[in-house]
């Protein structure tokens, strides 16, 4: 098995290109979420090692360009827009709720939290 990579802007897609026609082994969210579509009981160890540290790369990427992102008001609107629009209704309703009268800090994590939980 051989895997490679291929980015098209919404996470990794894993491909096996020992096989005649690409075959998806995984995806991988820009959040750093894996989905697989080949048990990963299937998949050799060290492939397995090299899926889950892009995952792990991938995760860190989006967590650093959130607390960039939530520096301004500007990025803040934006991430919460996303968010509200991207994730089912309720996830930006208990957002809200658990924000409410928290201090900038604790706001900021919760936000994290539930981006990198939900993309």
């Amino acid at each position: 098995m051989k895997l490679e990579f291929f980015y098209m802007g919404n996470g990794a897609t894993v491909c096996d290109v020992d096989t005649k026609a690409l075959k998806e082994i995984a995806h991988i969210s820009n959040a750093g979420n894996i989905k697989f579509y080949t048990p990963a009981t299937k998949i050799p160890g060290a492939e397995l090692l090299k899926i889950e540290h892009v995952a792990h790369a991938h995760e860190a990427n989006t967590k650093a360009w959130l607390e960039r992102e939530l520096t301004t008001a500007y990025g803040r609107s934006k991430v919460l827009d996303d968010i509200a629009t991207y994730c089912p209704w309720r996830v930006f309703d208990d957002l809200m709720e658990l924000n409410r009268g928290r201090d900038e800090e604790t706001k900021t994590e919760n936000i994290i939290s539930v981006y990198l939980a939900n993309f």
